[in-house]
């Protein structure tokens, strides 16, 4: 039995369920996406899950496939 993956870290795994419910809203698989954006469908799915970083390009071409906005925020 295999257990289970944990993310890499607290932010990975709230950008990657970010990115997984904004897909699943707008209808689009992960292979679809992954295509859109230049990354492996494999890829993507780490990412869903917290266990792969991306850049911040990468990221803006999820938001501009899937519609939406970064926003980033800082609080000290």
């Amino acid at each position: 039995m295999r257990t289970p993956k944990k993310p890499r870290d607290k932010i990975s795994a709230e950008i990657g369920q970010k990115i997984k419910e904004a897909r699943l809203k707008k209808k689009v698989t992960q292979q679809q996406l992954a295509k859109r954006i230049g990354i492996t469908q494999q890829m993507l799915s780490r990412v869903e899950i917290g266990m792969e970083n991306l850049s911040l390009e990468t990221i803006k071409k999820i938001a501009n496939k899937l519609g939406g906005k970064i926003k980033i925020g800082f609080d000290f």
